[in-house]
């Protein structure tokens, strides 16, 4: 247990959203026609459900739950998915009504909660009396831009949505033709303007924070929670201090050091490395503390 702790069902919930529409097309499928195919595609057929069910079940029994856990299952998913479409479209299948109400209804959740990214950016502050941790209230200070005309983006995916299904009704492969572009261009969407936007909340402070030392002859080390960002984003290199490796932070925090040290910790834990005589602090954002040492 890594302490990222949540429901059994979680993977099936990650898999189900995150995987939209492939995972939608799964619940199309009928033993009676899915393995009718020549004998390769059968046996690979059953190899894919075996990789499905062995690591869904697994990571769901495990107790630490991180979304990339399941993601070897997208290849399964992905390909029954193509396989059911195919069927479709071959007519060996009739397109069922749950799978249609299925995308209907997890297309326009998530069209909504996109819609509603930029309105709750913009009413932040009403939010933040309801919010009981101090570090993301600290977070959540973060200066970012929002318009409510970014709502549009999210109406825009939805319009796309139920215009797919309209034509998955009348011409299945021009509707699956739609589906497939409106969802490629909504992620796109998300990751160039959505996801940016949320990281300056999340971690744009501490990212900056690493990137800052990128190229220079420093220690850099997180206190008082784990982290690989300051790996990657300060570049870092390994040190010849055969210290380093045995009791790193004590030997970063007290003894005999062969170049600057600088610490990064959340704002709640500020106020206990303050106080420790080593160390002066050197600036603070959007919930991080950064210190220097003496």
């Amino acid at each position: 247990d890594a302490g990222h702790g949540g429901p059994f069902y979680y993977h099936f919930l990650v898999l189900l959203v995150g995987c939209f529409p492939a995972s939608i097309f799964l619940f199309q499928y009928s033993r009676k026609n899915s393995l009718s195919e020549g004998l390769v595609t059968t046996d690979f057929s059953r190899w894919m459900w075996v990789l499905l069910w062995v690591v869904l079940i697994l990571f769901s029994v495990v107790k630490t739950k991180i979304v990339h856990y399941s993601s070897l299952c997208y290849f399964p998913i992905s390909y029954w998915a193509a396989l059911q479409i195919n069927r479709i479209n071959r007519k060996e299948a009739h397109l069922k009504r749950g799978v249609v109400i299925l995308l209907a209804g997890i297309g326009s959740l998530v069209a909504v909660a996109i819609t509603l990214i930029p309105v709750i950016g913009l009413n932040i502050e009403k939010l933040i009396p309801y919010i009981d941790d101090e570090f993301a209230v600290a977070n959540l200070q973060a200066a970012v831009n929002w318009h409510y005309a970014e709502c549009l983006l999210g109406l825009t995916y939805l319009i796309g949505i139920l215009f797919s299904l309209i034509w998955l009704r009348k011409s299945f492969h021009k509707g699956v033709l739609l589906l497939c572009c409106v969802q490629i261009l909504i992620i796109q969407v998300c990751m160039i303007h959505f996801v940016p936007k949320i990281e300056a909340y999340t971690q744009k402070a501490a990212v900056d924070f690493y990137k800052s030392f990128a190229g220079k002859d420093v220690y850099l080390q997180p206190l008082g929670f784990v982290s690989y960002g300051y790996l990657f984003y300060s570049d870092k290199q390994p040190s010849v201090a055969p210290q380093y490796y045995k009791d790193k932070i004590n030997f970063l925090l007290h003894d005999d050091v062969d170049k600057p040290v600088y610490f990064i910790t959340k704002s709640t834990s500020a106020a206990e490395w303050e106080a420790h005589e080593n160390l002066v602090k050197v600036g603070s954002a959007n919930g991080y503390t950064f210190f220097k040492r003496k």
